[in-house]
């Protein structure tokens, strides 16, 4: 699967409550294709913004550790900077960035890295 940077893409997908520095991204298929109805997908997603726009999408952020298994090997890497790292972050709302039909999943702010990583996914 290819990482994405094209931010207008990105910006058809979810809502960007301001437009991001960088952003790197990926789509994948979740569970089995087929059935009646399309299969549910998920959408990972690291983005950086500019301090003044990452501000009020701390509020209320709060102190917890990223889960285990819950991202892929590349968003890791780019937020925890290719090695085992800190993985101690805050977690933040994902309303910000929630936008049919991916209105479920985290957010999280590495403070160090200055980097938020999302992970969206339908429901």
């Amino acid at each position: 699967m290819t990482v994405s940077t094209d931010i207008e893409a990105l910006g058809r997908l979810i809502r960007l409550p301001a437009r991001p520095q960088e952003a790197w991204w990926q789509t994948q298929a979740l569970g089995e294709a087929g059935g009646l109805g399309p299969s549910d997908w998920l959408l990972v997603a690291v983005l950086r913004f500019a301090p003044d726009a990452a501000r009020p999408l701390l509020a209320g952020a709060a102190q917890t550790q990223l889960p285990p298994g819950d991202f892929p090997d590349w968003a890791l890497a780019r937020v925890l900077g290719g090695g085992p790292g800190e993985s101690e972050a805050r977690a933040c709302a994902i309303d910000p960035f929630a936008k049919p039909p991916l209105l479920d999943g985290a957010c999280f702010h590495l403070a160090g890295a200055d980097l938020f990583l999302l992970r969206l996914h339908t429901t």
